[in-house]
């Protein structure tokens, strides 16, 4: 039974689609998929489930075409078993498709709490913060080591999704978590990540017997406490965090909690109100720059290229050829030397030839000097120009941020 349906790749395709997954979820029958892409570029798609009619369990295949441009041209169903009376199973499945249809007219959304883990390296949150579209707040609030700087924390991004089920807020909860958690890290200037649940890892630890250390491979993950269904009220699990420190700020005060600069709700506030173009200008430089932190100690060369990279795509935004050089003289006052900066920058370092030639321009791969009285003036250099790449990048998306969005009424 063919049944026509003609939706173009867009929202509305994609509507009818998730309420297609959604009501086949709550059918509490079996279900398997399959694709298959032909040479002309057309997709099939297979689904094949089971319905309980009439106290009667009957398995459909529901096979799905898709033309090269993305439109659902098409969908023939049929039934599994020869024996099903065709009256039966052809009634059941127009029910279920007319029940597809209704739905996805009317779109109608439940809202679910969704909960997503991030850690970072550093000091500990001085607090949860309720910012424009969700909650971030640490995990442990009464970390024993709160000052401690090479410690692993937790944090919480949690927001409440509208959703037609649970399975598609949860896919909606993560990939808005992923765009809060790249704004975070570039405002609090450290990368989140996620958490590494099941990998098996060598640590040290004590023998309690014996009193030596001695290594143990042990499970990553994290068991988070207070574990809940729904939102938290504000103050209900850790105390609200203070908003303080400074957005131009590049070191950590010693002693002191980490916390949220005041700018941060206004920021987020004005990046959400800004045009598409705008906020998706900004969204894609910021997690180029989310790569940049995450990587950059592992390998600063990689970590340099995705800061520079970070600077162009926003430069290409407004669809001007734009480079680095232009996008910080046009952001940053010229102020402390900047010119005589940016002229010692190039060609020590350049982005195209780290992707392109595999150069590794912050040494990664060279011996080290470790032991020298006198310090290599290759790594003197490499330390400078890192530094440099990482104010300038950082201070010139600030300066964008403010010139474009906030102080053109975007907030």
């Amino acid at each position: 039974m063919k049944l026509a349906v003609n939706f173009p790749n867009g929202d509305k395709q994609k509507v009818f689609l998730d309420h297609f997954n959604a009501l086949l979820r709550i059918q509490n029958g079996q279900l398997s998929g399959e694709v298959k892409i032909n040479e002309d570029g057309t997709f099939e798609r297979l689904v094949t489930s089971s319905f309980a009619v009439d106290q009667q369990q009957l398995t459909l295949k529901w096979h799905m075409f898709t033309a090269s441009d993305g439109t659902l041209s098409s969908i023939d169903v049929c039934c599994v078993d020869p024996e099903v009376n065709e009256d039966q199973w052809q009634a059941a499945a127009v029910r279920f498709f007319e029940q597809v249809s209704s739905a996805a007219f009317w779109n109608t959304k439940v809202s679910f709490f969704h909960r997503q883990v991030f850690c970072y390296m550093g000091v500990q949150l001085d607090g949860e913060y309720w910012l424009p579209g969700f909650r971030l707040a640490p995990a442990f609030p009464q970390d024993p080591q709160p000052f401690l700087l090479n410690a692993e924390r937790i944090l919480f991004i949690d927001s409440n999704v509208d959703a037609i089920d649970s399975y598609v807020a949860a896919a909606i909860g993560k990939e808005r978590a992923q765009k809060y958690a790249a704004r975070m890290s570039f405002l609090l200037n450290v990368g989140l990540y996620p958490v590494q649940q099941g990998h098996h890892k060598w640590v040290i630890t004590e023998n309690v017997a014996t009193g030596q250390l001695i290594n143990v491979r042990h499970e990553l993950g994290v068991i988070p406490p207070n574990s809940k269904f729904g939102m938290p009220t504000e103050g209900e699990l850790c105390s609200i965090g203070k908003y303080s420190g400074s957005l131009q700020a590049t070191y950590i005060v010693p002693g002191k909690l980490w916390s949220l600069p005041p700018e941060t709700k206004r920021l987020l506030l004005s990046i959400d109100r800004a045009s598409p173009q705008i906020t998706h200008a900004l969204d894609s430089s910021l997690r180029l720059y989310h790569i940049a932190l995450n990587i950059g100690s592992q390998f600063p060369s990689a970590g340099l290229a995705y800061r520079v990279a970070a600077v162009e795509a926003l430069a290409q935004s407004k669809g001007v050829s734009q480079g680095f050089n232009d996008f910080v003289r046009e952001n940053i006052d010229n102020s402390n030397g900047l010119e005589q900066k940016l002229q010692s920058l190039f060609p020590s370092m350049k982005k195209t030839t780290h992707f392109r030639r595999g150069a590794f321009h912050m040494g990664e791969y060279d011996a080290e000097s470790i032991f020298d009285p006198l310090m290599d003036l290759n790594i003197i250099e490499t330390m400078r120009v890192y530094q440099i790449v990482a104010d300038l990048s950082r201070q010139s998306i600030l300066g964008w941020l403010k010139r474009v969005v906030v102080d053109c009424g975007c907030e």
